[in-house]
């Protein structure tokens, strides 16, 4: 589905894993195949954490196309 490491790491709530893909360099505004972020992802789960970490990482909020 084109996800990224970032993608499947939000998808399954794993915060940890996100902090260090996103220390690592991951590209927090590639989408999917379907559009989607890792914000939207993280917004859709219910995972607020993570929604928080990916906005203090500058996600941005007009990424959310849910």
């Amino acid at each position: 589905d084109g996800a990224t490491s970032l993608h499947v790491a939000v998808r399954g709530g794993y915060h940890d894993v996100v902090q260090i893909l996103l220390s690592a360099g991951a590209k927090i505004h590639l989408r999917d195949t379907r559009g989607d972020t890792a914000l939207i992802e993280a917004a859709r789960g219910g995972n607020c954490d993570v929604v928080e970490l990916l906005l203090k990482k500058r996600a941005y909020p007009s990424d959310l196309n849910i």
